[in-house]
């Protein structure tokens, strides 16, 4: 639960730290695959782009195994394998982006999307506008970033890390428009 928390708050070295003796050989299958995921997206927030992706491989490939009774409810943010799957994709598909391997991350990025807790979607919708502001497609960027800000507003998340990727995104759309002051203002 720490670690899960640490990761929410962006302070991706106190996952490590808290991590450093879950998920070894003798843990339970659901335990690995949560401790796999958590520090899959603690790898791509530090630009362990590799390492996150395999560890996001891992826990997809694990989790298919476990039934959703078997999965602990770690924060509300993951007890499913609907969650699990929403969280991985995620995971690697920041990890493929930051590798500029865009079509991996856009498939991987549209099926976190619609998986899982909202939370994972507005992470991975942010992170498609990204890619889209990136790949010129600025309506595209702009549609998404405006929905994944959307959806964090309701949570009332729109100022935590999570949405960090929708703001960059629609700040690269406002500064390509030649609109200095919101791109500013955005960022």
């Amino acid at each position: 639960l720490h670690a899960a928390a640490s990761l929410m708050a962006g302070d991706t070295r106190r996952v490590d730290r808290e991590l450093a003796d879950v998920g070894g050989q003798g843990a339970r299958t659901a335990h690995r695959v949560i401790a796999s995921l958590l520090r899959a997206h603690s790898a791509a927030h530090q630009g362990a782009t590799t390492r996150a992706a395999c560890l996001a491989e891992q826990a997809l490939h694990e989790v298919a195994a476990l039934d959703d009774a078997e999965i602990p409810n770690v924060l509300g943010l993951l007890g499913s394998r609907r969650d699990v799957e929403g969280a991985a994709q995620l995971a690697r598909g920041v990890a493929s982006l930051h590798q500029g391997d865009l079509a991996t991350s856009r498939a991987a990025l549209e099926l976190a999307a619609h998986r899982g807790h909202v939370v994972w979607q507005v992470n991975a919708l942010g992170s498609l506008a990204l890619l889209e502001a990136w790949s010129g497609r600025l309506g595209a960027a702009e549609e998404l970033g405006a929905r994944a800000l959307s959806f964090a507003g309701e949570l009332g998340v729109d100022r935590q890390p999570l949405a960090a990727e929708a703001y960059l995104a629609l700040a690269i759309v406002a500064r390509h428009r030649d609109e200095p002051g919101p791109a500013a203002g955005l960022l």
